[in-house]
């Protein structure tokens, strides 16, 4: 696809350069109601963005104009000849003081957001998270599993360019949503937990289950304190959610949009 994409491009005299950008996602999804599986399934995509430079000189100054489509894999030669005839066009329109783009460079910049294991075998891997959650569940007294959903995203991202620049880039995210009940005639409680890690060691499913089981346990005789004041303790997703405010008032697109509240002295 990538190939055909580039032939037509080709074709355009007018291109001077060109982006190609590549997206495939595969997601595996298992749904447990109790300790059955309700539904499994596989969903896999892959979406093209091409971005097309013109340039153009006007009052003896040389300008360059971008525009961009979205292409699907299932395009036919002539459906992706109009879209790109469209950039083209819109390109021409939209024009800037002209810039190149950055020839082609070794990229040394490593991190690591890719789990190997679950991005080769993602069936494998909502395998293997199901038996955690079964076993888990088996080890905890007087708690049980009401539900509980598992979300696999395996992405991998390329980029081309007309200029010989090319990367790729490969990403896993796993996602545990999970209800445990404990209680019985009609004073049950439940304990919710999601949670999103990249790595299927990091999520640590027995330890979850773990704590979670225990909230559930505690509610059943939690009480209301008595009023007055008190040394409060954060931790674990309660402190995340406390230092949220300060993330935001701390980022960029915050200074940039001045919405910030922080002043720099």
């Amino acid at each position: 696809m990538k190939n055909r994409i580039i032939e037509i491009i080709k074709e355009f005299k007018e291109v001077a350069d060109w982006t190609i950008s590549k997206l495939s996602i595969s997601k595996n999804e298992l749904y447990l109601i109790i300790d059955k599986t309700e539904a499994e399934r596989v969903v896999k995509s892959d979406k093209y963005t091409v971005v097309l430079y013109v340039d153009k000189v006007v009052n003896d100054k040389k300008m360059r104009g971008m525009s961009y489509q979205t292409f699907t894999a299932d395009l036919s030669e002539e459906e992706i000849r109009k879209l790109i005839g469209d950039a083209v066009f819109a390109a021409s329109l939209a024009l800037n003081p002209h810039y190149e783009l950055e020839e082609n460079t070794q990229i040394n910049i490593e991190y690591q957001a890719c789990d190997e294991f679950v991005f080769e075998n993602p069936t494998k891997a909502i395998s293997e998270i199901k038996y955690q959650i079964l076993k888990g569940i088996d080890r905890e007294d007087g708690v049980k599993m009401a539900s509980a959903e598992v979300f696999i995203t395996c992405s991998k991202s390329e980029f081309h360019t007309s200029r010989g620049l090319s990367h790729s880039t490969k990403k896993t995210r796993i996602m545990l949503e999970m209800v445990m009940l404990t209680g019985e005639n009609g004073n049950e409680v439940e304990s919710s937990l999601i949670r999103n890690e990249r790595y299927l060691e990091i999520l640590n499913i027995p330890n979850l289950i773990e704590e979670y089981a225990e909230h559930a346990r505690n509610s059943l005789e939690a009480k209301l304190p008595e009023s007055g004041k008190f040394d409060v303790i954060f931790t674990g997703e309660a402190l995340s959610e406390f230092f949220n405010y300060y993330i935001v008032q701390c980022s960029g697109s915050s200074a940039y949009y001045k919405t910030s509240k922080f002043v720099i002295e």
